[in-house]
């Protein structure tokens, strides 16, 4: 025990820290240690203060100095324990730390707020559920007017699978707490919104349809996301089968945002077509061809005479698409109707010099196969007719000649080039894109094609060189040299590769470094360097780089740390819940598994 003056210093000591004047704070630490070298407390103090101020390599001193610590206080101390856990919880050792903030609780009488909350956060970030709800219930206990409190509490609960403990935490909450705590707060408005969406969402996770479609018309009036409200009530009301009102949430849906799948997809089921909410593709390779038909058939017929949806048929691309992808035929059978739906589509796209068509048609190409066929011959008749008109244009100078965009010719070509390349007729692919070079040698995207045909050809070096020429016509474009860098790779030109990573700039036009890329976590980067190396028979090197990889995964899982106080505390509950699924997930990515 320290006599009363050097008590004091020590609580300035704290409070300096609390403060993160970590310096002034050592300086504390010194002074009394000057008098009392084997003040365990001061110590371990000492030894914190030590790992925040110094380089990383004094961590292992500090750990040095908390170990002689407790063993000056025969490991009794609450203070050693608890900065024991902190370290260890810096450097991201959870098991280790959860073991240490237990027995700081374990010697301190007065049940130490901090610990108790420094405990269930590790808990929760090594997902022992059932210890976070019980430390969390504890934190209750001891403050019942923190909202905090209840809300770590609550999202413990849900996290753990318990809704209905988590519905009725939430209920309690603001029933008892929320209004009176939150009532001045300047965010109180968006606050209870999160809570009432976020109680709402609960409820429909947990099966209570009828009962979170009341809350949310109940409380309408203090929903500040309109959005989630209106995509929340359409799911419940497609799930209660009331499906007039699912029709009516869904189409102010469309109204507010016509390009998003998922809204045609409940406007579907609110229709009483039970399929699944984003399938709006027959898939030619299922066994039950014939009853997929009569449904995609009455599901075309439905988005093409529907007066509801009669406004959204011109200006909508996502609804085109949805109709072009529903329009027969289901077989390998001639239907003129989808010549006419695929020209009304692709017409938009040749006029305007927009590139992404293929793209946008390629989930035709894999789950439609039977329209492939269509789709080459409308493309080859209208290639000729562009053709033609090029060639009567060019031999006929009356000025009362109509000259048509010179470019419609060219977006042919490249689309007809992606085509048979989808097909797997690379010679036809390479003609057509070399017809489009011949055209415009100067647009940058035709070399980039060409290089990916070559890639598929297996023709690597051919690939590198065609992006290459591609990056060297804007060496400014970011994009470009990632490319770039990725196909030099493949063809194991490391220094090449090297050469061109050292390229990719940031905002500011600065230029960036190897190291930097590895800096920004570029998973890709380093799996083709593995890659690379691996197929050169540079094991070790091949080793470093797919390690490289697991460790960025490693530190992306260790980000969420600072989220578990931060979302309670910010009211973000619905967004964090999103991220701990996400985090749940990391490790099966395909970076990982590469």
């Amino acid at each position: 025990t320290l006599p009363s003056k050097y008590e004091a210093l020590f609580r300035n000591l704290i409070k300096f820290y609390e403060e993160k004047q970590y310096q002034t704070a050592l300086s504390y630490a010194d002074n009394i240690l000057r008098d009392y070298p084997q003040h365990g407390d001061t110590m371990a103090m000492k030894a914190l203060l030590t790992r925040y101020l110094k380089e990383q390599e004094i961590n292992k001193h500090a750990y040095n100095m908390v170990k002689k610590a407790l063993e000056y206080v025969n490991n009794k101390s609450f203070i050693c324990w608890h900065v024991y856990g902190l370290m260890y919880k810096e450097d991201f050792k959870i098991s280790q730390a959860i073991t240490c903030f237990q027995n700081s609780l374990k010697f301190n009488p007065t049940n130490e707020i901090q610990a108790w909350r420094e405990l269930s956060n590790v808990q929760i970030h090594s997902r022992d559920y059932k210890g976070a709800i019980e430390s969390r219930r504890k934190l209750i206990e001891l403050k019942p007017g923190i909202g905090a409190f209840w809300l770590g509490y609550a999202v413990a609960q849900h996290l753990s699978g318990n809704l209905t403990g988590a519905i009725q935490t939430i209920d309690k909450y603001m029933t008892a707490l929320f209004e009176q705590s939150n009532k001045d707060s300047k965010n109180y408005k968006f606050e209870k919104s999160e809570l009432l969406l976020y109680l709402a969402q609960m409820m429909y996770e947990n099966g209570q349809y009828k009962e979170c479609a009341d809350s949310l018309l109940a409380n309408t009036k203090f929903l500040a996301d309109e959005l989630s409200t209106l995509e929340l009530l359409a799911d419940c009301y497609i799930k209660l089968n009331q499906l007039d009102h699912a029709k009516k949430i869904a189409l102010q849906l469309i109204k507010k945002n016509s390009e998003d799948y998922s809204y045609y997809g409940k406007y579907q089921l609110a229709c009483g077509f039970n399929t699944s909410e984003n399938r709006f593709l027959l898939d030619d390779s299922k066994s039950n061809n014939n009853q997929q038909e009569e449904v995609a058939l009455k599901l075309f017929e439905m988005y093409t005479t529907s007066e509801d949806l009669k406004e959204f048929r011109e200006k909508s691309p996502v609804l085109k698409m949805i109709i072009l992808s529903l329009c027969p035929p289901y077989n390998n059978s001639n239907d003129e109707r989808f010549k006419k739906e695929l020209n009304s589509f692709v017409e938009p796209y040749f006029t305007k010099t927009i590139p992404s068509l293929f793209k946008t048609l390629k989930s035709i190409y894999q789950k439609q196969t039977c329209k492939i066929a269509l789709i080459e011959q409308a493309m080859l008749e209208r290639m000729n007719q562009e053709e033609s008109n090029t060639t009567s244009n060019t031999s006929n100078t009356s000025t009362t000649t109509t000259n048509k965009d010179p470019t419609i010719l060219l977006w042919i070509y490249v689309y007809l080039s992606q085509h048979y390349d989808a097909i797997h007729q690379y010679d036809k692919a390479l003609e057509y894109v070399n017809r489009a070079i011949e055209h415009t040698p100067t647009l940058i995207e035709l070399y980039m094609l060409k290089a990916k045909f070559y890639k598929h050809l297996f023709n690597t070096e051919q690939a590198a060189l065609c992006m290459e020429q591609a990056r060297l016509m804007d060496l400014s474009d970011r994009y470009l040299n990632t490319k770039a860098t990725k196909y030099w790779t493949r063809h194991d030109e490391i220094e090449e590769e090297e050469k061109d990573s050292n390229l990719i700039p940031i905002e500011d036009g600065a230029i960036y470094h190897r190291n930097n890329v590895h800096d920004m976590q570029c998973l890709w980067f380093e799996n083709e360097c593995g890659d690379a190396h691996y197929r050169k028979g540079e094991l070790s090197m091949a080793v470093r780089r797919y390690y490289y990889t697991v460790q960025h995964f490693m530190e992306m899982y260790e980000d969420q740390f600072d989220f578990h106080t931060y979302s309670i505390r910010k009211m973000t509950l619905r967004s964090y819940i999103e991220m701990m699924k996400y985090y749940d997930k990391l490790y099966s990515q395909y970076f990982y598994f590469h």
